[in-house]
């Protein structure tokens, strides 16, 4: 649903006076006052001005916490309004969430007035966990460095919101631990969505198999049913 916010004041026409007064009509729709913190989602605002406005006496300028603005990719941006086919003048300008699921707020001076929109934040949850390394197999005896990411999507292959856990484990062939050592653990996602840890197998012989796990956790702190993982061969170090 969109969203239209009306300014409405009583004075003169743009046209009968040399500086931008604020007593005149302007539009600003809103594509929606909510997103998704996937990195992604987008909302747009379109600035309509009344038809009589000139364009050179007018100065946008906007911000917004806690996403970026398309064009620049960056949090600040001039906005520069136009004459469309039909004569009206016009801006627009869209925006993108970030990954930390907080609200989002864009403010629009026009002329040194001010304009403050809200934007709600809803959280990405994962449905999905993949393991990714650089290879398959490792060195014994704590020998050897192998970094592992543990990489979270939502059920649309998107990033997921910021602060979401993962404990990672490893097994021999029988189930049992592998005794190897995590080390550098980043078990939060980051804005990529991305958990990271660097492994080492331990003092087990070398030739067989280790399986390295991914698992998910809830807010609580308990193991979820997402998950992923990855055998990685163990050889001996020279």
């Amino acid at each position: 649903m969109r969203k239209l916010f009306y300014f409405i004041f009583v004075s003169f026409l743009f046209s009968c006076t040399d500086e931008v007064t604020f007593g005149d009509l302007l539009d600003i729709r809103q594509s929606r006052d909510f997103w998704v913190s996937d990195g992604s989602d987008e909302v747009t605002f379109v600035l309509t001005f009344n038809e009589d406005a000139k364009e050179e006496l007018i100065k946008v300028e906007a911000e917004i916490t806690n996403g970026t603005f398309v064009d620049s990719e960056s949090n600040k941006i001039t906005i520069k309004p136009i004459r469309d086919i039909k004569k009206n003048l016009k801006a627009m300008v869209t925006v993108k969430s970030s990954t930390v699921n907080l609200d989002s707020e864009v403010e629009f001076n026009i002329n040194q007035y001010i304009y403050k929109a809200t934007i709600t934040s809803n959280p990405s949850i994962p449905a999905n966990l993949v393991l990714k390394t650089l290879g398959f197999s490792i060195d014994n005896n704590f020998e050897e460095a192998f970094p592992i990411d543990a990489v979270l999507t939502n059920n649309e292959d998107k990033n997921v919101s910021k602060g979401n856990n993962v404990i990672f484990k490893d097994f021999l062939s029988d189930g049992t631990s592998g005794d190897g050592k995590f080390t550098k653990v980043i078990s939060s996602s980051d804005h990529a969505s991305i958990a990271k840890t660097t492994y080492f197998a331990g003092q087990i012989s070398g030739n067989q198999k280790i399986l390295i796990k991914a698992i998910l956790l809830d807010e609580n702190g308990l193991e979820t049913t997402i998950e992923d993982s990855i055998e990685i061969l163990v050889t001996e170090a020279n």
